[in-house]
């Protein structure tokens, strides 16, 4: 009994090991700049677009987001009953009117958080 708990702890050890190690590795992917000889040597799919009826991003945009996501923070974080977040709600609400009428509704930018990016999201 000893033996197998010594070999069973051993290998969790390792495995976590492994798994710090892969984390590191996801980290540092995530970071970087695809380099030419990273790219995939297959071609990518096609973009999908949430405006394509049957697509998983059609269902997340014109249903999971508004019914299920929007629900559950509301849900979660009290909002309709906690006044210190009235300005928290306001946006979700403005979100989900978005959601609901998409075809006379702009989305609305994306505020400049000093990230990067803020200009491709928007």
């Amino acid at each position: 009994l000893f033996l197998i708990l010594i070999s069973s702890f051993e290998s969790c050890r390792s495995f976590s090991s492994k798994l710090h190690t892969s984390k590191r590795r996801l980290n540092t992917k995530m970071t970087e700049q695809p380099s030419p000889e990273r790219m995939p040597a297959i071609p990518l799919p096609q973009v999908i677009l949430s405006n394509v009826k049957g697509t998983w991003a059609y269902d997340t945009m014109s249903r999971r987001v508004k019914e299920d996501i929007l629900a559950r923070i509301y849900e979660e974080n009290d909002l309709n009953n906690d006044p210190s977040l009235n300005e928290a709600k306001y946006k979700l609400d403005l979100l989900s009117n978005e959601l609901t009428h998409p075809e006379i509704s702009l989305l609305t930018p994306i505020q400049n958080d000093g990230g990067d990016d803020v200009g491709e999201w928007n």
